[in-house]
Parts: structure tokens; C-alpha cells; sequence
């Protein structure tokens, strides 16, 4: 199944670390420490260092002006009066600094171009974690040797690969490493960092040794912004070790410090509320009791209310914070909206408030609440007031895409595309919910597109989402070679190949293809992940139980294997699904009832019932219960009103009712045909056709006949047809069957069956059967025989469910012949049809030789033991060749 752009929200600063910030604390840019590109070429720098252009972009450069730097650097490239080699110069720099200015693909297509070098490991690593990109950054970085000075750099952006990729263990020894550095400002905040780290593992006591150390070194200016993070993780860690008043205490001393940055101190107050609100859903009683006892005359601004009052007013207060959207979300998740009515007053009246910083956030903060309520018209007019207001907002702009995630899942399209044709610009999350919608309108191959173009510029997580629903796309528009090559695009994830692997083999099986079998005994030998092997394992059976003949072989060597699982409730359901099949392809249908039986109590949700229940009513109706099954069937209508399942199952009773062959029982099955077939089921043709065979067992022939007549007079699928005609052919018998105009018209309506092209073998001997015995009622014992010789012709080989249908008719056939030679008083002739009958493997050949004997005896032909084509050669004995 489809999967689509996930929901997410801003995190709370206040419960992670600002890893990116305290990484970057007093660093020197990396071109500093890296060898100039000029220094390949000291005459051409000279040369390029009296260049205005080529100065003003070091300039903008060092002055952190990446966008006017590279402005500058092109312009100098532009310039007809520099040396290639010149060029080679200037060409880094531009490079970078497209990095550096976030025009991401173009700097990563700039360094493209460019020689190998760390340099270009370094800011390719840059450039591929701004997109996301974050496992390929990781394997750029591991290009910088240790001795290079650009390795410091790549350690620290390391760490954040680390923190990205939830890799705890490189995590701590990339820390670890920078914490050992030379220079303070590297390694006092990466050891900061480290003690995060180690507070999220528990590892309480060495956490706080290196918060101690970091406490008790040099003063500066830089010390103590490390020391104001320092004292966040603190209280962070007070708070995990469950001494909360502890956590509220050092929080609300960052809070006073005003020696601390301002971001610093909101850090701090947004921390103390959460910690307040975390104190007293872990203990109401002695939070209410605490604040009881504070002096009102001695109780601080920042401690005045309650937490969540303290949050309303930081909001309202702090317009331009970029801990806004923290805020919101710490009340979002208390559910502070729903449950506090000024909350939700104050909520409304900064929604409908012009405030180009505040009224974003609180735009997204309603839509929140307006999805999680189900409003979903609501929702979107939210997402498109703000899209007109503020369409570069990225609150709006993640709000805009939650509420178009929910719109596809609900298979509201036409509002999701809406929404999309308002969202501004192209972006790769959008992108991706463009594949989502062509996906689900069926345009698999516009959808292919989309998801290409998602996977290639998104970041890590929605590219792999994109390479696994571009699969999905590419078999559903059956580009068996599109499919195939994503496999090679998903190399560098095991976890994404095996998935897209997974798809592949199990879409094959449920299409019932060709291939199907050999992908999954191929993806099984590969996969590692359990759930996934034990899916491809159900595929497997369910695919050897629909070969024709089913592979029983390959069933019975599995399903022992997969009763002894660990399976998902649809897996048992599966499982106990596949039982059921295995014993109803071996004709066993006690057991396949009971199977059935079984899986029905399993179904405690009842979520599949009615195909059980039908399924049960099939079972007893082929294990000749007709009375069992029109009692599971008739009541089905009534008790699944909404199962699309209903004309089968009815259509099902209806056939059993026929077949206990009652007065009562034939006039039920005569009303459910007659009410299916005035309906605009799949079944109201063959209800039709049920129902004229109804009335010919009633002894209704001219009723019959008119019911097959109307029929007929419209468009038929051929077998339905071939039915018709065959029935009406047995009502105009059945009519008045010793007049010879009425055998004529069934005589002719078998001739109509057997001149229709390229007929079946089934439905010419039975065809043949039939006008043979019409034949017979009008004493053309010759043209009987003929239409006999016909079906006699061709002689039956092995046991398969068609073999045995073919025996039927060939026996049929040769018993009704010896009966009509008889008659003739050809008795050599029966006696040589009854031996060839006996001389064939089929299940009457004993019959047929006890035939033989006993027209021997009673018409003493004595004959020798033919050889065994003598019957065939129309060869006999002479009475002495016999005698013995």
C-alpha cells in the first residue's frame, strides 16, 4: 500500500539539543583551514588578486554574503580576459558559495565538475545534508583523510549526520573525537553535546561528570553561552532522573540569568512550562500544593499562572520568537486548546489578527485542531487563507501539506488537487503528494514521473518513500522494465531494496502472474525481515493453490512452516483462509468446512463474515448439504445489508433450493432468481437463466421457453448462450417429446450449439448427447448412433478434473451405443464397442467388461482373446480358433 507524506510538526526546542548551533560555536569557516586553490597557481592568484570582481566575492564571502559572493564570482567567470587556469581558481569559490547559499543543486552540480580534492568531499557532504541526502553525505565525508585540517569540520558535520540518522553509537564517537580537540571552541560544545547525549541514554552519572568539568573551566564571553546550554541540559537532566522541582529550578535560573542570551532564557521559560505541566500530571496534588503555599507578593513574573497561561502570554508577548512554533506545539500536544476556552479565544483572535509573524503559527496551530477534530472543510479553508496570505510561511506550508495528506487518504481528490494548485512553487514534498494524487486517479504513469523527480531532490526519508511508491507506480502501469530498475537505484538501502523487492514479488502474486512464483522463492533466499518472509511465504501458497493443477506439493511442504509463526491478525486470517482452499482443490470438503468453520471464529471483528459465510454456503452446497447451505445463504441479505456479496450469495441459495428438488424448496429458488434477475447484478443474467431451468423442473415448459426466448433476444456471453440454448432444447422435449415438430426444434437448437465456432470439447459432447437422444425418442436410431461415434472418437487420457468430465461423456456415449446396437440386434457390433470400452483406463472399464461377458453369454459369441486392437480392426475369431 501506498505510502504517503507524513504529518509532522516544528520539535520542541526545549526537549532537543541545538546541535547545529553549538557544532558551529566559534569555528572558523573550513575554507580557512584548508589550502587556497590559488596556491596551485601563485602568479595567477597575483594576477586574479588585482581583479575588482574576484575581490569582491572574497569579500562578501568572508562577510558570510554567499548569494552576493557567488553573484560576483560569475560575473568574474563571465569575464573574456581570464586564463583557464585562472578559471580553475575561481570555480571553488563559486562553488561554496552556492553552498553556502543554500542554491543547493547548483552548487552540488558546480562541484560535480571540479577535480576530487577534500574540499570537494567537504562541501559536497554540505550540500547533500542541506537536501537530506543525509546516508550519501556520511560516505563523502569518509573521502577526508585524518591528517587533512578540513577533517575537524567534517567531524563536526558528522555529528549531525549522526543526530539525523538516529546513529547513536557514531553519535558519541564522533563527540568523543571532537571533544578531544585543540581548540576550546570545538570541543567545549562538542563535550556539551555529548552530555545530551549521554542524559538520552540514561547514562546519568557520566553526563553530569562533564557538565561539572565544563563548569568549573575559565570564564569568557563564549564560556558562558556554553554555560547557559550547559545549565538547559541540567535541568533536562533533573527532569529525567524524575526530580522535576529540581528541573523547575534550574530552568527558572536560566530564566533570571540576564547575563544569558535572550533565545537562551526562552529556551529556559519555555522548558520550566513544560516541566510545570509534566509535574502536575505526575502529581496534581503536590503541584496545586506547592503553588498554594508561594507568597503572592514574592511569586516572580515568569512563576505568575499557570504553565499554561505562562505559554499563552510568552506567545502573545513574543511575536517575532523563533520559538513561537514551540509554544504552539507544547499546547498542542497538552490538548490545552480543547480543554481551556480562553486558550482556544486567545487561539482564534491571533488567527484572525494581521500579525505577519504570529498569525502563520496560529494559522497552523488551528488547522491542527481543525484535523485532529475531522474537520477537514475547515482545514482547508485554513491552509488556503494562509497560502494567500503567507504563501512562502513554512508553518503554513507544512500545514497546507498535512491537510493534503488527509485529503488523499480520505480520497477527497478534487480537494487535495485544489490545494496543490495553491501551494507555491514546486517543492519535493509536493512533488511527492502530486505522485500521491496521479497515483490514486489511476494515472500510474504520470505518477512514475512524479515520484522520479520526488526521489531525486528530496531529502532521505521522502526519496526513499518516493523510489518505494515510484515501484508501485510502475507496476500498476506495468513497466516491468521501470520496475526493474529501480532495484539498482535502491542499492544503497538494504531495508528500501528489500521492500521495493517485496512489492514486486507480492504484486505478482496477487495478479496471479507468470513470473509470480520464481519472484518470490527468489525474495525469500534474500530477506532478512521476518514479517516480510512470512507475507512472500502466505504469497507463495496462495499462489500454488490457483496453478491449474494446484501445485499440492509446494502447499504441503509451507503451511506446516507458517502454522508455527509469529503472524499479524491478517496473516492468521490469511493462513486460515489458504487451509480452507488447500482442502477444497483436494474435493475434501468436510475438511474445507470446517476449515471454513474455523476461520469464522477467528474473525472475532467479523471484518470478513460475509466472504466466510459464502464461502461456507459454497462448501455445503459441493459436499451436497443443500438444506445447510440455503440456511447460512438465504438469511445473508438481512444480515450483511452493506456486503457487496449479496447477489452472489443469493444467487447461491437459489441454486441450492433448486437442487433439494422440493415443491417448496423450487418455488424459493424460483422467487431469488426471479428477484436477481430483475436486478443489475453480475448475476442477473445467469439468474435468468437458473430461472427458466426452474421452470422446466416444475413442469413449466412454455414458460420456460418464452423466459429463454426474451433472453436470448439480447446480448449473451457465449457460455451463457450455449446454456440457453440447451436448456430450451430440453423444455421443447420436455413439451410434448413424442411429436416430431417439437423434437425437430430441440434437434435444431443442438445443431445451433455444435455449428457455433470454435466450440469447446464439453459443450460438444454434451451437445451431442442431447440431439442424440432426441434422435432416439424420433426412432432415427442411425443419426443417433452417428452423433454417439462422435463423442466415441475421442478417447480420454488421465484423471484431472477435465479427464474425468471427458470419461463422463465418453462412457455416456458408448453404453447409449451398445443399448441402440443392441436394439439393431447388432450384437457382434456391441459386443466389439463394449470390449473396446473395457480395454480403456477410465473409471466404468470393469462396467464395460462385465457388458462384454454377459453379451457373450446371452448371445453365445465365442470368440479367442483378441489382441488388443482387434476390436478396433473389427477382426473375429473363428468358433474354433476358441474352443478350449
Amino acid at each position: 500500500m501506498m505510502q504517503t507524506f507524513s504529518r509532522f510538526r516544528f520539535p520542541h526546542a526545549v526537549l532537543t539539543s541545538c546541535a547545529a548551533v553549538l557544532l558551529s560555536l566559534g569555528g572558523a569557516s573550513p575554507a580557512a583551514a584548508a589550502p587556497s586553490a590559488g596556491d596551485t597557481f601563485p602568479q595567477d592568484r597575483q594576477d586574479l588578486l588585482k581583479n575588482k570582481k574576484y575581490q569582491q566575492g572574497l569579500k562578501a564571502l568572508e562577510n558570510r554574503l554567499p548569494l552576493e559572493a557567488s553573484k560576483h564570482f560569475q560575473e568574474c567567470l563571465s569575464s573574456q580576459n581570464l586564463t583557464e587556469s585562472q578559471k580553475a581558481i575561481i570555480r571553488p569559490f563559486l562553488a561554496e558559495a552556492l553552498i553556502r547559499a543554500k542554491k543547493t543543486e547548483e552548487g552540488l552540480n558546480a562541484w560535480e565538475q571540479l577535480p576530487d580534492s577534500p574540499m570537494k568531499s567537504y562541501w559536497t557532504a554540505v550540500g547533500l545534508f542541506n537536501k537530506g541526502s543525509f546516508t550519501k553525505a556520511l560516505e563523502k565525508l569518509t573521502a577526508i583523510p585524518e591528517t587533512d585540517p578540513l577533517s575537524l569540520y567534517g567531524l563536526q558535520l558528522k555529528a549531525q549526520l549522526a543526530r539525523q540518522l538516529q546513529d547513536r553509537q557514531l553519535l558519541l564517537e564522533t563527540l568523543s573525537r571532537l571533544g578531544q580537540a585543540e581548540s576550546p571552541a570545538v570541543s567545549r560544545p562538542a563535550r556539551l553535546l555529548l552530555a545530551d547525549v549521554l542524559v538520552n541514554q540514561e547514562c546519568y552519572q557520566n553526563a553530569a561528570a562533564i557538565l561539572e568539568q565544563l563548569k568549573t573551566e575559565d570564564g569568557t564571553d563564549s564560556n558562558r553561552l556554553i554555560r547557559s546550554y550547559a545549565e538547559l541540559i541540567e535541568g533536562k537532566l533533573a527532569g529525567k532522573q524524575g526530580n522535576l522541582d529540581q528541573a523547575i529550578k534550574t530552568f527558572s535560573a536560566v530564566m533570571d540569568n540576564k547575563s544569558y542570551p535572550e533565545k537562551i532564557r526562552d529556551l529556559g521559560r519555555l522548558a520550566l512550562a513544560k516541566a510545570e505541566i509534566d509535574r502536575e500530571k505526575s502529581n496534581p496534588e503536590q503541584a496545586e500544593e506547592e503553588t498554594r503555599s508561594l507568597p503572592q507578593e514574592e511569586e516572580a513574573p515568569h512563576t505568575a499562572g499557570t504553565a499554561e497561561e505562562r505559554l499563552l502570554a510568552f506567545i502573545g508577548g513574543k511575536a517575532e520568537s523563533a520559538l513561537l512554533m514551540d509554544a504552539f506545539n507544547i499546547l498542542l500536544e497538552e490538548d490545552i486548546f480543547r480543554t481551556n476556552p480562553q486558550a482556544l479565544e486567545k487561539l482564534n483572535g491571533w488567527v484572525k489578527a494581521r500579525d505577519a509573524s504570529r498569525q502563520p503559527a496560529a494559522m497552523y496551530a488551528m488547522g491542527i485542531l481543525l484535523l485532529e477534530k475531522d474537520d477537514l472543510s475547515g482545514a482547508v479553508k485554513m491552509a488556503e487563507e494562509g497560502l494567500s496570505k503567507y504563501p512562502q510561511s513554512l508553518p503554513v506550508q507544512i500545514l497546507s501539506l498535512n491537510t493534503i495528506t488527509v485529503l488523499l487518504d480520505k480520497n477527497r481528490l478534487q480537494d487535495a488537487e485544489r490545494l496543490i494548485s495553491k501551494y507555491p512553487g514546486s517543492s519535493p514534498d509536493l512533488v511527492f503528494q502530486q505522485g500521491a494524487l496521479a497515483f490514486l486517479k489511476k494515472d500510474y504513469s504520470l505518477a512514475q514521473k512524479f515520484f522520479r523527480e520526488a526521489a531525486r531532490r528530496a531529502s532521505e526519508t521522502t526519496a526513499e518513500n518516493a523510489l518505494f511508491n515510484e515501484n508501485l507506480a510502475a507496476l500498476n502501469a506495468n513497466d516491468a522494465s521501470g520496475a526493474a530498475a529501480l532495484i539498482k537505484e535502491a542499492s544503497g538501502s538494504s531495508r528500501l531494496r528489500e521492500s521495493i523487492l517485496f512489492e514486486q514479488a507480492h504484486y505478482a502474486a496477487k495478479r496471479m502472474a507468470p513470473q509470480a512464483a520464481e519472484l518470490l522463492a527468489n525474495f525469500i533466499t534474500l530477506a532478512e525481515t521476518p514479517a516480510l518472509k512470512t507475507q512472500a511465504r502466505l504469497d507463495q501458497v496462495e499462489v500454488a493453490l490457483n496453478l491449474n493443477p494446484p501445485d499440492l506439493e509446494t502447499v504441503q511442504a509451507i503451511l506446516p512452516l507458517l502454522e508455527k509463526e509469529q503472524l499479524s491478525p491478517e496473516q492468521t486470517m490469511q493462513l486460515a483462509r489458504l487451509n480452507i482452499l488447500e482442502a477444497e482443490s483436494r474435493q475434501e470438503w468436510p475438511n474445507a468446512i470446517q476449515s471454513c468453520r474455523r476461520a469464522i471464529a477467528l474473525d472475532s471483528e467479523g471484518k470478513q463474515a460475509d466472504m466466510l459465510y459464502l464461502k461456507l454456503g459454497e462448501l455445503l452446497y459441493k459436499n451436497g448439504d443443500f438444506h445447510e447451505a440455503q440456511l447460512v445463504l438465504q438469511p445473508f441479505p438481512s444480515k450483511y445489508p452493506d456486503s457487496p456479496l449479496q447477489a452472489a450469495a443469493l444467487f447461491l441459495a437459489g441454486k441450492a433450493a433448486q437442487q433439494s428438488n422440493t415443491g417448496s424448496t423450487l418455488n424459493a429458488a424460483l422467487n431469488i432468481f426471479k428477484t436477481l434477475g430483475t436486478g443489475d447484478t453480475p448475476f442477473a443474467q445467469p439468474a435468468r437463466i437458473e430461472e427458466a431451468s426452474v421452470l422446466l423442473r416444475m413442469g413449466k415448459a412454455d414458460q420456460c421457453i418464452v423466459a429463454l426466448e426474451n433472453l436470448l433476444s439480447s446480448p449473451l456471453p457465449r457460455y451463457m448462450r450455449l446454456l440457453a440454448l440447451s436448456i430450451q432444447a430440453d423444455a421443447w422435449v420436455a413439451k410434448e417429446d413424442t411429436h416430431s415438430d417439437t423434437l425437430r426444434k430441440a434437434i435444431n437448437l443442438c445443431t445451433e450449439i455444435l455449428d457455433t465456432p470454435n466450440l469447446g470439447l464439453a459443450w460438444k459432447f454434451k451437445a451431442l448427447t442431447q440431439r442424440a437422444q432426441f434422435y432416439e425418442r424420433m426412432n432415427e436410431q442411425k443419426k443417433a448412433l452417428d452423433d454417439y461415434a462422435s463423442i466415441l472418437a475421442h478417447t480420454p487420457s488421465g484423471s484431472s478434473a477435465n479427464k474425468r468430465r471427458d470419461w463422463h461423456w465418453f462412457y455416456n456415449a458408448g453404453f447409449a451405443s451398445i443399448r441402440l446396437l443392441g436394439q439393431l440386434q447388432d450384437w457382434d457390433g456391441a459386443l466389439a464397442l463394449a470390449k473396446k470400452l473395457a480395454q480403456t483406463s477410465g473409471p466404468r472399464a470393469r462396467e464395460a467388461a462385465a457388458y462384454a461377458r454377459r453379451i457373450q453369454l446371452e448371445h453365445f459369441i465365442w470368440q479367442d482373446e483378441p489382441e488388443a486392437s482387434a476390436p478396433e480392426n473389427g477382426k473375429t475369431a473363428t468358433p474354433d480358433q476358441t474352443a478350449d
